[in-house]
């Protein structure tokens, strides 16, 4: 936990000790008491409500800054930063606004499922691996051969949901135009988020965000290197066409460029 933990923890505690002594010199004035009563006054204390705003203001603070963390955790994670890399140049040209991050990687867990966990610790390996003294060198973390696996992966797993195109990508606009309110820690665990962090209202999302976000997912994979497609079809246990030739076909359909 970070500081701002231990300060509200340490505020908190001060606060317990302040009702406790201010109850003791109520009741005593400064006379004498016995380790019973110091006990009693303690558990009057603990009963009579007077802690439950600072409970209270304590518990949301905690909750508040968690979810702030986590989210901010999420940004650097390397699996997040892997699937993300592809739409680096639509965010940069404000194509697509970064708002749509938290439900386009809940859209992933929804494909993957549990398979998520797996593929994130093996990006936190190669991130292991690719760090230096200078920190991780992502260009080397992107080009690393485990780290297509991953992303190829993540893509087939896509490719596969939307074996009914139009029907999957109605579904996906839908999704992605979705305000969220919590972010997921868990395949069945959630942390709300706090309502500062919430957008007064959801970003626009159509076809016409959804057309370059998949182009820029697929098409590169249309245009592999002989290496790339090389390593790819020993690593898939298929080649591209076979992997993603119909969601290339789909997606030139409904005027994605590819």
């Amino acid at each position: 936990m970070t500081e701002w933990g231990r300060d509200d923890l340490r505020r908190f505690v001060s606060h317990v000790l302040d009702a406790f002594v201010a109850t003791l010199d109520q009741q005593y004035a400064g006379k004498p008491v016995s380790a019973d009563e110091m006990r009693r006054i303690a558990r009057a204390v603990e009963n009579s409500g007077a802690l439950e705003p600072s409970i209270n203001a304590t518990y949301s603070r905690l909750k508040s800054e968690a979810a702030k963390e986590i989210v901010a955790n999420r940004r650097i994670q390397p699996f997040k930063r892997l699937v993300v890399h592809p739409l680096t140049g639509l965010f940069e040209a404000g194509t697509l606004a970064r708002e749509v991050l938290p439900n386009y990687f809940n859209f992933l867990h929804l494909v993957l499922g549990d398979e998520t966990e797996s593929l994130a610790r093996l990006c936190v390996t190669i991130c292991k691996d690719e760090r230096h003294e200078d920190g991780v060198d992502w260009d080397a973390f992107y080009q690393d051969e485990r780290s297509k696996f991953v992303l190829w992966t993540c893509l087939m797993r896509v490719a596969s949901s939307f074996r009914k195109f139009d029907s999957r990508r109605e579904w996906f606009i839908n999704l992605m135009q979705n305000r969220q309110h919590a972010t997921s820690i868990a395949s069945n665990a959630f942390v709300p988020l706090p309502t500062e962090n919430l957008p007064e209202e959801p970003h626009p999302f159509g076809a016409e965000q959804f057309n370059p976000m998949f182009a820029a997912l697929f098409g590169p994979l249309r245009h592999l290197s002989i290496e790339d497609e090389a390593h790819f079809a020993e690593a898939m246990r298929m080649s591209p066409e076979q992997a993603f030739g119909e969601m290339w076909t789909s997606l030139e359909r409904v005027g994605a460029v590819l």
